[in-house]
């Protein structure tokens, strides 16, 4: 019976967990694209402003 009651439980908190993280999921597929852009625009002034590098320019490996 107990263990029983376990399963029950373990069952009901892994399904809990499942629709909060497909929650999650479908509240971050719906940014737009200006929404996007808007936030890397912020992302990167602020780098820029603490004196670190961009984090979205592009990688250059090696000299030439």
């Amino acid at each position: 019976m107990r263990r029983a009651l376990t399963l029950v439980v373990s069952g009901l908190v892994a399904a809990l967990l499942g629709i909060l993280a497909l929650g999650g999921l479908s509240a971050a597929a719906t940014a737009t694209d200006e929404e996007a852009a808007s936030k890397a625009k912020t992302v990167s002034e602020a780098a820029k402003r603490a004196g670190k590098k961009d984090p979205y320019a592009p990688e250059v490996y090696g000299d030439r």
